[in-house]
């Protein structure tokens, strides 16, 4: 994405001068369609996705996870008993999510997804994750990070063209 003469974006050969809807479509539809090629390319999806997600674990303190932005109150369970239902929800305290720096909402430069779960075993009540297949479940927000940006027609040019 770049500046044409200075007054107008351009994106994959799409001019954009702001304030015509067919062409804001087309402009929205060409930048999504590149990020999701870009979300293909890199494995990893840079929006935020709110969904279940189930893993094996092979037991101990440390569960890896995909980018995670957040975990739901009461959306962690297991599954103790391998019956493939998840009875054990899990408090907030007897786990931490790490790494303890990352700020997936903090829309800044050093923000990055968390990247794995540890029992806590200082606070919670839990020693260990049940080792086996599909025994933890996990409900939250998924992705690179979550950031609110608003940008008006009138610096939207600016912002992109920094990009």
């Amino acid at each position: 994405m770049g500046f044409d003469d200075g007054s107008r974006v351009v994106a994959c050969g799409v001019r954009w001068r702001g304030g015509n809807a067919a062409t804001d479509t087309r402009l929205r539809v060409v930048i999504e369609g590149v990020s999701r090629q870009i979300d293909a390319y890199c494995n990893r999806h840079f929006y935020v996705l709110a969904a279940i997600r189930i893993f094996d674990s092979a037991g101990g303190h440390e569960l890896l996870t995909p980018d995670l932005v957040s975990i739901d109150a009461n959306g962690l369970k297991t599954d103790d008993d391998k019956d493939r239902t998840f009875e054990t929800t899990w408090a907030a305290a007897d786990y931490l999510i790490e790494p303890p720096n990352a700020d997936p909402t903090g829309g800044h430069d050093g923000s990055r997804p968390y990247s794995r779960l540890v029992v806590d075993t200082d606070a919670g009540n839990k020693t260990d994750w049940p080792a086996g297949r599909q025994t933890v479940q996990a409900i939250g927000q998924w992705g690179y990070w979550q950031t609110e940006t608003q940008l008006s027609h009138g610096n939207a040019g600016r912002r992109a063209g920094r990009l």
